[in-house]
C-alpha cells in the first residue's frame, strides 16, 4: 500500500508546500498593506521609510523583519516621531534592547518613546536611553522586558521631580539587586519622590532639626544622590528617621536598600550608567548568536522575502491583480449573459404590477391562473423533451440495425 501511495504523496507534497507558501505570502502582504495604511494616516513618508527599514532589518542581523519594524513605526509616529531618521534611530536602539533584554520590539519601543518624551530628549538619544536600560539589567535583578513594562509610569514623575534618567536607573538596579520585586521598586520610588516633593509637617520639622534640605527645590536643584547623601551625612538614615521622612511602607521599601551601605552601590551603579555606551549592542550580539536568535533570523529573512518590494512579493501582487481582473471580467460576462433574463423578469414584474393595480383582489386569481398555465407549459415541455429523447434513442436503434445488416451483406459478397 505504501509503495502504491508513494507516487500520489510525491505529487501532493509540493502542492501542499506551495499552498502553504502562498498562504504565508498573502498573510505577510495583507499585514504589510495594513501597517503601511496605519503609518500613512499619521503623516509618515512611507515611500522614503520602506527602503530604510529593509536596510535596518539587515543591519540588525534579521532580529526584526521589515514588517516588524513597519508595524512598530505606528507607535513611534503616535508618540510624535514621524521623520524617517527619527523612526529608524529609535527602532534600531529599541530592537537591540529587545534582543538583549529578552523582550519584544513593541514593548521596548513604547518604553523608549515614553522616556524620550518624559525627559525631553530627541530621537538621536534613543541609543543612549536603551543602553541605560541594558545597564540597569546588568546591574540589577531585572530584565529589560520588566523595566520596559514599568518605566512609562515612573519616568514622567522622575523627570518632573528633577531626577535624571541615570539616577533613576541606578536606583532601580540597586534596589532590585537586593531582592525587592520590580513592581514594588517602581511603586516605592514614585512614593519616595512624592514624599520629598511634598513632605508632611512632621517630616519637615525633622528635616529642619537635622539640617536637611528635604524639599522639591532641593531634589530638582541638587539631584537625588545629593539629597540622599545629606540624609546619610546628617544622621537621618536611621529606621525611625526614615519612617518619619518618607512616611509610607512603599517609599521605605525603595529607599532603605539605597542607604543600607551608605549609597556605595548606588554611586557605583550611577557611574556604570555614565559608561553604558554600546551596552545594548553587546547584549544583543550575545543573545542573537544563539539557536533561538538564528531561528528568528531565518523567520525574518523569509518574511522579508515575501514582503512588498521583494521580487517574490511583486510576483504575488501581480498574480493577485491578474486574478482580480479575471474575476471582474467574469462578473461582467455573467451579468451580460443574464441581462436578457433580467429584462424579461422586469417585463413580467411590471405586467404583474399593472394587473394588480387594475383588477385589485381579482389579480390574485389571474396570477394563480397564469401560474397554473405556466406549470402546464413546463410539464408539456418536459414531456416533449422526454419524447424527443426516446424518439432519438429508437431511431438510433433502427439505424444501428440497418448498419449492421449492410455490413453483414457486404461480408457475404
Amino acid at each position: 500500500l505504501q509503495a502504491a501511495l508513494a507516487p500520489i504523496l510525491s505529487f501532493l507534497v509540493p502542492i501542499t508546500a506551495g499552498i502553504s507558501l502562498l498562504t504565508k505570502a498573502f498573510d505577510v502582504l495583507s499585514k504589510q498593506d495594513f501597517a503601511v495604511a496605519r503609518v500613512k494616516t499619521l503623516g509618515v513618508n512611507v515611500d522614503e521609510l520602506n527602503p530604510k527599514l529593509a536596510a535596518l532589518s539587515n543591519e540588525l542581523s534579521g532580529q526584526a523583519s521589515k514588517l516588524d519594524l513597519l508595524t512598530a513605526s505606528y507607535d513611534l509616529a503616535s508618540a510624535g516621531f514621524t521623520k524617517t531618521s527619527e523612526v529608524t534611530d529609535i527602532l534600531k536602539a529599541s530592537q537591540l534592547g529587545a534582543t538583549g533584554g529578552f523582550s519584544d520590539l513593541n514593548t521596548v519601543t513604547d518604553a523608549t518613546t515614553s522616556v524620550l518624551n518624559a525627559f525631553g530628549l530627541e530621537a538621536d538619544k534613543a541609543s543612549r536611553v536603551v543602553d541605560g536600560f541594558a545597564q540597569t539589567q546588568a546591574d540589577g535583578k531585572i530584565v529589560v522586558d520588566q523595566y520596559a513594562q514599568q518605566i512609562g509610569r515612573l519616568a514622567p514623575i522622575a523627570a518632573g521631580a528633577g531626577v535624571s534618567l541615570e539616577e533613576l536607573n541606578a536606583a532601580i538596579s540597586t534596589i532590585t539587586a537586593q531582592g525587592v520585586p520590580v513592581e514594588s521598586t517602581f511603586a516605592g520610588l514614585r512614593q519616595a519622590f512624592s514624599s520629598i516633593q511634598k513632605p508632611t509637617a512632621e517630616a519637615s520639622r525633622l528635616a529642619e532639626k537635622l539640617g536637611i534640605d528635604f524639599s522639591a527645590a532641593a531634589l530638582k536643584s541638587k539631584g537625588l544622590p545629593a539629597v540622599l547623601q545629606e540624609i546619610v551625612d546628617k544622621g537621618g538614615a536611621s529606621a525611625e528617621n526614615l519612617s518619619i521622612l518618607f512616611g509610607s511602607v512603599e517609599a521605605l521599601t525603595a529607599i532603605q536598600p539605597l542607604l543600607n551601605d551608605e549609597l556605595v552601590k548606588f554611586n557605583q551603579n550611577l557611574e556604570n550608567q555614565s559608561n553604558a555606551q554600546g551596552r545594548a549592542a553587546r547584549d544583543a550580539f550575545i543573545a542573537g548568536n544563539t539557536i533561538q536568535g538564528q531561528l528568528k533570523r531565518i523567520g525574518s529573512a523569509f518574511t522579508n522575502l515575501l514582503g512588498e518590494g521583494s521580487e517574490f512579493g511583486v510576483v504575488i501582487r501581480e498574480v493577485l491583480k491578474v486574478t482580480a481582473v479575471t474575476l471582474e471580467a467574469l462578473g461582467i460576462a455573467v451579468k451580460a449573459t443574464f441581462a436578457p433574463f433580467r429584462a424579461l423578469f422586469a417585463f413580467i414584474s411590471e405586467i404583474g404590477k399593472a394587473v394588480t393595480n387594475e383588477f385589485g383582489g381579482e389579480a390574485i386569481d389571474i396570477v394563480i391562473f397564469f401560474e397554473e398555465a405556466w406549470i402546464k407549459v413546463k410539464k408539456s415541455i418536459d414531456e416533449n423533451l422526454k419524447l424527443i429523447v426516446e424518439l432519438g434513442r429508437k431511431a438510433g436503434q433502427v439505424i444501428g440495425k440497418l448498419v449492421k445488416a449492410i455490413f453483414g451483406a457486404l461480408k457475404k459478397i
